[in-house]
């Protein structure tokens, strides 16, 4: 209901926007925060790690590997929390 409000009146202020309730609440952040973490962590992983994707030969794909490849330890890292603190998040 709030994202219709500032879609229907864009010209609104930081401050009407933020007593009409249309910025996220730092709980509502905190809820959200695994759930990236952990979709970035997989989207890396499974880019770098596919079998399909290590077969392309192509300059593009090459480089798309070459600059994700540093990132797949942090990628590691953030699939495992995420997805830990999201079902932390989902059972508690």
């Amino acid at each position: 209901m709030s994202t219709e409000l500032a879609f229907k009146t864009p010209k609104l202020g930081r401050i009407e926007m933020k007593k009409k309730g249309c910025f996220m609440t730092v709980a509502q952040i905190d809820n959200l925060f695994p759930y990236v973490l952990f979709f970035y962590g997989f989207i890396v992983v499974l880019a770098v790690e596919l079998p399909a994707l290590k077969k392309l030969h192509t300059a593009q794909a090459q480089l798309f590997r070459s600059r994700l490849e540093p990132k797949l330890g942090l990628a590691w890292v953030c699939f495992w929390v995420g997805g830990l603190w999201s079902i932390q998040n989902l059972t508690f």
